[in-house]
């Protein structure tokens, strides 16, 4: 199957929206291994960052199960509502910057805590090899590659807590978060990010559930101190 490159719409979205009409349509059956990113990279002409951003949200949603060393199939069993288009009643209205913040300050430092202590090992090396593609990102200089495997991140650190809720939750507010991430970087730059990043890992591959949470916190902080003093600065 050819398929144009992508230029207009989010390029990760439009992976997504592929994967599942593949899903839907029976193309892909349950149980079966899907491409991997780098095929399904070269098919869409763009970045593999942008394809493991998309696998990962459909993973969250429990469309998608990664296998460690295997590859990423598609569930046996597809979660209710599976045909509904939930995502748009969480994206029709985006919440104001700082009440996105407010949220993560609210839910992420106990998930990275809960990372902490329940993280296997496939998750711990995801964790690490993203931290590597964000540094690879500032590199590059390429802002909206780092603010896709920056939401990424964050969506392994979901995934590390082995909760459903948890991952359904910041699944479905993937959008609202990714606009918040770009935001972020922004605001803020890159630097800051790699390095809360890269702590926030080194505590989780250490088992150290406190200090993982702690620099969360002091992440989040930090992009609501800088967002203020924007404002005031605009004001």
């Amino acid at each position: 199957m050819n398929i144009s490159p992508i230029s207009d719409k989010r390029k990760s979205e439009l992976i997504s929206d592929f994967i599942v009409e593949q899903i839907k349509s029976n193309a892909w059956l349950a149980k079966q291994k899907i491409p991997s990113e780098f095929d399904l990279a070269s098919q869409f002409n763009v970045s593999r960052t942008s394809v493991r951003h998309a696998i990962s949200q459909l993973v969250g949603q429990g469309i998608l199960t990664t296998k460690h060393g295997e590859g990423t199939y598609v569930n046996e069993v597809l979660p209710d509502g599976f045909f509904g288009n939930l995502r748009q009643l969480f994206i029709m209205e985006t919440p104001a910057y700082l009440e996105v913040q407010e949220f993560r300050k609210i839910i992420e430092p106990s998930i990275t805590f809960y990372a902490a202590l329940k993280a296997r090992a496939e998750d711990v090396e995801a964790l690490g090899s993203s931290v590597k593609n964000q540094m690879e990102c500032v590199r590059k200089n390429d802002m909206k590659a780092y603010a896709l495997e920056d939401q990424h991140f964050h969506m392994l650190l979901a995934i590390s807590t082995k909760n459903s809720m948890v991952i359904k939750t910041i699944s479905i507010l993937g959008e609202m978060m990714n606009l918040a991430m770009e935001h972020t970087t922004a605001i803020t730059g890159y630097t800051n990010g790699v390095e809360f990043h890269t702590q926030i890992f080194e505590h989780i591959k250490n088992r150290e559930p406190e200090k993982a949470s702690m620099v969360m916190q002091q992440h989040i902080e930090n992009n609501i101190r800088a967002a203020l003093e924007r404002q005031d600065k605009i004001m």
